[in-house]
């Protein structure tokens, strides 16, 4: 069981665990926690009850993650509890969506849709890599807006190449649309 103690700066550098790893909640934060191990490792945590299950998220390793930002996690990660989310997997989710650049994403789509349903696959692929990918490629796909794909075909329009921004636009918006019927 965990040992409650108002958390404080100077007892965190203090703090050492003995020959077993001890747990410390604190008084202040509701359902944060302090692991420490025998090595020295202090990590911060949130210990959440959701239906009948217990779980716990791991906020961060202290010195790196300080005490202010670590209680600031646990008001966060209890309001997703109190909405029935967990935040073990919301914290997945947000990384996994950063993980999903244009450029990943446009390979797979490329992979998985392009090739096997068209035969004209290639130019998809070439005006992907041509038009939309140097613009926008290291974005995450949750970050891409109107007026990005909107700067990419007034350029080609400026240029006078209004037949590859009509090709594009209809590849983009094919891109769009798989990204979208796949729920990412």
């Amino acid at each position: 069981m965990a040992i409650e103690i108002a958390f404080t700066d100077i007892w965190l550098r203090k703090i050492k665990a003995e020959n077993k790893r001890e747990d410390f909640r604190d008084k202040g934060t509701r359902g944060l926690q302090l692991r420490v191990s025998p090595s020295g490792v202090k990590t911060f945590s949130f210990v959440f009850r959701l239906g009948s299950k217990m779980g716990r998220a791991t906020i961060g390793k202290y010195p790196d993650i300080e005490l202010r930002y670590a209680r600031q996690k646990a008001d966060d990660y209890r309001r997703l509890v109190s909405q029935g989310t967990d935040p073990r997997i919301e914290k997945e989710v947000s990384l996994s969506l950063q993980e999903m650049t244009v450029e990943r994403m446009a390979a797979q789509f490329i992979e998985k849709y392009a090739k096997p349903k068209n035969r004209s696959w290639k130019q998809a692929e070439a005006n992907l890599r041509l038009y939309l990918l140097p613009h926008v490629g290291s974005l995450s796909i949750s970050d891409v807006k109107r007026a990005h794909i909107h700067e990419i075909l007034d350029q080609l329009s400026l240029q006078g190449k209004l037949a590859s921004a009509n090709r594009s636009l209809a590849h983009i918006k094919k891109f769009f649309g798989w990204l979208v019927e796949r729920g990412y």
